[in-house]
């Protein structure tokens, strides 16, 4: 072989024994990781697990809170796709309650002043209207499986949501497949418990809370990172605004 050969051939070893040194340390740093915060957890009396599923790795929190038993999962999904969003976080907080209403109602949240596309949508006609209905249903369906987990996305048909007119609820898009359920609840006291959720900036390039409100759960869900104790407490304790109001 000549010399350019061998240099080329020394230069790739070396950058593949780079790369795989790098997936070593960063595996090894998120498993010291996961023992913080599971010895956090034990400290608390709380529950903690972690394992992978694919390419996602998981980490589930089980513990109770002044009576309010609830769950916290964080999912971390790694895609093979060479972009800046190659790692997608997803964090969702639910507990069980018995004054939910009877129907599913949804809350996004948004920038101030943002049409809800439902609303928009109803009030066109014709047939592109109702192609991006269909779009519109199944993007939202993914979403929901995405945010909430499956089993929560499961409970809702997103071609029965629909945009909750008069809902005034700053900061918040509203839908529900039963807008009766949406108005009681909002009765019940819902614009006070989600004013802390209100005050996270929501930009272009961050995705704010969703909430999710079933007859027996409320789901928290935001696409954020759990990486230490503090991210752990800030999830719960939002979460528990929701469903113990003050």
């Amino acid at each position: 072989m000549t010399t350019d050969v061998w240099l080329a051939l020394l230069f790739f070893g070396a950058l593949w024994g780079g790369i795989l040194a790098l997936v070593f340390w960063q595996r090894r740093k998120r498993l010291q990781q996961q023992e913080v915060l599971r010895a956090a957890a034990i400290a608390r009396g709380w529950g903690f697990e972690a394992q992978r599923r694919g390419r996602t790795e998981v980490m589930r929190w089980n513990g109770s809170t002044d009576g309010t038993p609830w769950t916290l999962e964080y999912r971390l999904r790694r895609s093979t796709k060479r972009s800046q969003n190659s790692q997608v976080h997803n964090t969702v907080w639910w507990a069980d309650t018995f004054h939910g209403p009877s129907a599913p109602v949804l809350f996004i949240a948004a920038p101030p002043g943002t049409a809800n596309p439902r609303e928009t949508l109803a009030q066109t006609g014709g047939f592109l209207a109702s192609m991006a209905q269909k779009a519109a249903n199944l993007a939202l369906d993914k979403a929901l499986d995405t945010h909430f987990g499956e089993q929560a996305g499961q409970a809702v048909d997103a071609r029965e949501l629909q945009a909750v007119v008069g809902a005034d609820v700053p900061g918040f898009l509203v839908m529900a497949t039963d807008p009766q359920q949406a108005r009681w609840l909002l009765n019940e006291g819902w614009t006070a418990r989600l004013e802390p959720l209100r005050q996270e900036p929501v930009l272009a390039s961050r995705i704010g809370p969703w909430v999710l409100v079933l007859p027996r759960r409320v789901h928290l869900a935001r696409r954020q990172p759990i990486r230490t104790e503090e991210d752990v407490l800030a999830m719960v304790r939002d979460g528990l605004k929701l469903v113990q109001p003050a």
